[in-house]
């Protein structure tokens, strides 16, 4: 199963303000099953620690960190899957 993070740099007056993370699995390879999996959905802390870790690396830890955007799949999401109750679990 893959789970990605992505990190967007927000800039509000030219100056980078927020990162914010954007946490999905992938469209094309979930199972009904990844979406109540806890190994999946456990995942999320150890991902954002991950770019908390980045973040620090680079010298901008100061800066704010927030989920911005998040959903059950990308790539158009889990035919049958992403738009039903199971889906909201992400």
């Amino acid at each position: 199963m893959c789970v990605c993070v992505f990190v967007c740099f927000i800039y509000i007056k030219s100056d980078l303000d927020i990162f914010a993370i954007r946490y999905y699995m992938n469209g094309r390879q979930a199972k009904a099953a990844d979406f109540v999996n806890p190994e999946i959905l456990d995942l999320f802390p150890q991902q954002a620690a991950r770019v908390k870790a980045v973040i620090k690396e680079v010298g901008l830890e100061y800066k704010p960190l927030m989920l911005g955007e998040t959903g059950s799949c990308w790539g158009g999401g889990a035919p049958h899957l992403s738009n039903r109750y199971a889906g909201g679990f992400l």
